[in-house]
């Protein structure tokens, strides 16, 4: 046997990596990693027989199943690691696997979360699951996914899953430190309620993909992501590196790099605020996969950025209900040739931008463009460049905003945010029945749009089954 796919990992500021760290979901035991320190531990495990063990300071009972014990060293035998408590029985406990089939002396301890998230990391299998609880975690070299896993990072405040209030802080003030980096085309991660920064001078990405191939997915969740070169680069020597990018409810900011999401793969946002970046809240540098895969941004803020979206070859493109604000260029720039892949327009503000709203750097092959009661403000350049086949343009004579650059939800004023609400797509549906979507990221409460609820998943089929994508 090995360490199950069902096993928690906790991490907190105050607990040790001398402790057991974690539990298996669904055990018939008592979780104790969920506190500082060890609920038992000792200096006398010894072997029974091949799996089972016995302490002469602990009787192992019920409540013990489904925790996870790790050896730190023994004066005979034993083989250090971590073990999963499977079954208990005449107060000896029975391992996932052996730990040595002699062994007297062995230093113990069950349950009591562990100190560091690079030792969680390292300890993962397949669907496992890191908790960080609320604090301050300092990086000084990179976290690597094992090869071939799926895993997720989440984070929590008092008990796994209160996932409101203060998100734990994983930060570097190291030079070039790229802090999660997949390192195998078949890994993938999801990370939850978390915050990363970078204060470092020379500053490297949040989550990279550096080596060949693609990375099957990444998945964020109402994450921070602050200061960075890219919050998330998937470029390696000219093919793209995640296969898809999804971020719900994430704010992605102050990033340096040519795009604070740089991915030559299928990106999915919604929900999220990309702002205060350098160049590109989104970058794409060449076609991927000859134009198989296409980004998604539903519901999301572009704002104050050099580009909102930037791309310099092909890409499918489809945007809806998206706020674009005050970037020093282009709201939208399309540097492709011709456009001869898919771009979807609806629903979207383009207000303040320096540039164009929407920038088709040269004229696009209008059959593959869609553009359909998009709202647009005060844009210096104009609205488009190079297209003329939009439909429904709403043209504001002021602010839609309750408060422009810090409150992108619709005003009630005539000629702004009233002349946005209830006028989106789907008005009326052929043969279905009529609704009130509004214009922009942010729906009203009275005929706007409505709430959607989001779990995470333990994968990309999942959330597709589950209506995130």
């Amino acid at each position: 046997m090995a360490l199950s796919a069902a096993t928690n990992w906790d991490v907190r500021t105050s607990g040790s990596d001398s402790n057991g760290g974690g539990f298996v979901l669904g055990a018939s035991g008592t979780d104790y990693s969920q506190q500082n320190s060890a609920q038992f531990s000792g200096t006398d495990l010894t072997s029974v027989s091949s799996l089972v063990v016995s302490s002469a300071s602990h009787n192992f009972v019920s409540t013990d199943v489904g925790n996870i014990v790790q050896i730190t060293s023994s004066t005979s035998g034993f083989t250090t690691g971590f073990y999963q408590i499977v079954s208990v029985s005449a107060n000896q406990a029975t391992f996932d696997r052996s730990p040595g089939t002699v062994g007297v002396g062995g230093v113990w301890a069950e349950g009591g979360s562990l100190r560091t998230l690079a030792k969680a990391f390292g300890l993962c299998v397949n669907a496992n699951i890191v908790w960080a609880q609320a604090g301050t975690y300092t990086l000084t070299t990179g976290l690597t996914i094992p090869a071939s896993i799926y895993m997720q990072l989440q984070g929590y405040q008092t008990t796994h899953g209160d996932n409101t209030g203060t998100q734990p802080l994983i930060t570097t003030a190291t030079n070039s430190v790229d802090m999660i980096n997949p390192g195998n085309s078949a890994s993938l991660i999801t990370l939850a309620n978390c915050s990363f920064s970078n204060t470092a001078s020379v500053r490297a990405s949040c989550v990279i993909a550096s080596t060949g191939g693609f990375i099957q997915s990444f998945q964020a969740y109402n994450c921070i992501f602050d200061g960075f070169t890219e919050a998330l680069y998937g470029k390696y020597s000219g093919i793209y590196c995640f296969q898809f990018a999804i971020f719900v409810l994430c704010e992605i900011k102050n990033c340096t790099g040519t795009g604070a999401i740089w991915n030559n793969g299928a990106n999915y946002l919604d929900s999220c605020h990309l702002h205060g970046n350098t160049s590109a809240g989104m970058y794409f540098d060449q076609a991927p996969n000859s134009g198989s895969f296409a980004t998604t941004c539903v519901d999301t803020v572009f704002q104050g950025n050099q580009d909102g979206i930037l791309t310099q070859e092909n890409t499918g493109l489809f945007l809806k209900n998206c706020t674009f604000y005050n970037q020093s260029r282009d709201g939208v720039r399309l540097n492709a040739a011709g456009q001869t892949t898919a771009v979807s327009l609806v629903n979207n503000i383009f207000d303040t931008n320096a540039g164009y709203g929407v920038n088709f750097t040269s004229a696009p092959g209008t059959q593959q463009i869609i553009a359909v009661n998009n709202a647009f403000r005060n844009n210096t350049t104009a609205n488009w460049h190079n297209y003329t086949a939009s439909v429904g343009d709403i043209a504001l004579s002021g602010t839609p905003f309750t408060s422009a650059g810090t409150d992108f939800s619709l005003n009630a004023t005539a000629g702004a945010g009233a002349a946005c609400r209830a006028a989106g797509i789907p008005g009326t549906i052929p043969g279905a029945g009529t609704g009130y979507a509004d214009v922009g990221a942010l729906q009203h409460s009275a005929g706007g749009g409505g709430t959607t609820v989001y779990v995470i998943a333990p994968n990309i089929t999942n959330l597709i089954q589950e209506g995130v994508v």
